[in-house]
């Protein structure tokens, strides 16, 4: 790197020094502009000599982009030079991981605003038929506004050229880490390199950001915060059908989430989760811990709309109070005038009910009898308000456990025996002895 050192380009440029961080497929220098023509200071990529024909594309495909402000312009080219070359503005807040590390944990507006801007700058890119094939922080920069610059197309494609492809499959290009599996896949071929693609990188890019891992081989969930996790996991999963379409719905995806994180009250972000059906566990403790912290008239209104799979994940989690919320619960169904009720009874609420009680009942790996007995307690008394005998067949199979003992006294206790739910129950067919014996005892 030394020998050019003073070395003059075109009677325009003289190298003056090597850029610390110098680049991949090509050198990097600090430039002296002779003509000044430009007021900012410049930098000089050079090809390496084995890289020429890639580096020619990439200038041809920087300039096919060069009116756009999300990407790096080049401000002069010389690709006949003997050592082809084009000139760029240095950009001193330098790479997006330099600039913002360590700067973006619990800084959700400025997560928001750096994911949003590198997805645009990529989109760009994808509206041209350009796919950028080499996404990671290091590759975009930060301007003087600290808006960002997408950057280094060495390994892009233009999908309209009809020149010949200057990759094959013998060649294995890309960061580790950042590459998505359908490259290593293939011996590091990119002709099944498609959007998708872009955006497994995109993700991984969001990830390292998040965690400081810049070497992201395996995304760790517990590394990054639970609301976002499920956008970067969809879009960097195995199987391109898996992850999202396009851009677009990346985008959409993680506006949601900021607004979620960033403008929503505790009972709305508890509304907005309980709208997922299939809650992973990340989502089920971050719901049991906004559920904590509302007021009760707003705890029942999540309770009202709960989905079962809240149970599912958290049932064996010692961190979680279920008798707390199953109290809760009671205050909802346990009514002098049930008819006054049944505006909260809808056929949702009635068949999540349903089905949570029963998975609580006869969950094997869950052993509080006192929940349990409660759980059983509740379901008997709402099926018995709203008319349904959806009890009957569980209180048929139970046999003689503890809890079964409790959720008895518990039945009694409340003076609930004149219950027609359990006067309609053949005691006979009931395997539980104590059940039996509730049975008879709503009959007197």
């Amino acid at each position: 790197m030394e020998i050019m050192k003073d070395k003059i380009f075109d009677n325009k440029f003289r190298v003056l020094s090597p850029l610390v961080h110098n680049g991949g497929m090509g050198e990097i220098y600090f430039v002296e502009d002779l003509k000044k023509d430009f007021n900012s200071k410049i930098i000089m990529k050079i090809s390496k000599t084995e890289h020429i024909n890639r580096f020619k594309k990439e200038i041809k495909i920087m300039l096919s982009l060069d009116n756009s402000p999300k990407i790096a312009d080049i401000l002069y080219s010389d690709l006949e030079s003997d050592t082809p070359y084009y000139i760029m503005k240095f950009y001193k807040n330098g790479s997006l991981n330099n600039f913002y590390k360590d700067k973006l944990t619990g800084n959700f507006e400025l997560q928001q605003k750096i994911f949003l801007e590198m997805i645009e700058g990529i989109q760009e890119i994808h509206s041209q038929n350009k796919f950028h094939r080499d996404i990671k922080p290091d590759n975009f920069l930060v301007d003087d506004n600290e808006n960002i610059i997408v950057s280094d197309f060495g390994l892009s494609v233009d999908l309209s050229s009809t020149s010949k492809r200057i990759t094959n499959t013998a060649e294995a290009y890309g960061t580790d880490g950042y590459y998505p599996p359908e490259l290593s896949d293939n011996i590091g071929s990119f002709k099944y390199f498609d959007k998708r693609s872009d955006i497994y990188m995109l993700g991984k890019s969001f990830y390292a950001l998040l965690s400081n891992n810049f070497k992201p081989v395996h995304i760790d969930k517990s590394k990054i915060d639970n609301f976002i996790y499920p956008i970067i996991d969809k879009a960097c999963k195995i199987e391109k059908k898996e992850r999202y379409e396009n851009l677009e719905e990346l985008k959409i995806a993680l506006q949601k989430a900021f607004t979620y994180k960033l403008q929503s009250s505790p009972y709305e972000k508890a509304h907005i989760l309980c709208q997922n059906d299939d809650l992973n566990m990340l989502e089920a403790e971050e719901l049991y811990q906004l559920f904590l912290t509302l007021e009760i008239e707003e705890q029942k209104g999540i309770l009202i709309i709960l989905p079962i799979s809240f149970f599912r994940e958290i049932i064996t989690e010692e961190s979680i109070d279920l008798k707390y919320m199953l109290e809760v619960y009671k205050e909802i169904v346990e009514v002098d005038d049930p008819f006054n009720n049944w505006s909260v009874y809808t056929q949702s609420f009635m068949d999540n009910f349903r089905a949570s009680m029963r998975f609580i009942i006869t969950n094997k790996e869950y052993y509080n009898d006192e929940v349990k007995a409660i759980s059983l307690y509740l379901l008997i008394i709402i099926s018995e308000q709203r008319d349904e005998w959806a009890c009957q067949g569980i209180l048929k199979s139970l046999t003689d456990e503890d809890f079964i003992d409790e959720a008895v006294s518990l039945f009694l206790d409340n003076n609930a025996q004149n219950n027609d739910c359990l006067s309609q129950i053949n005691p006979f067919v009931c395997q539980s002895m104590s059940i039996r014996k509730l049975i008879n005892e709503s009959k007197v």
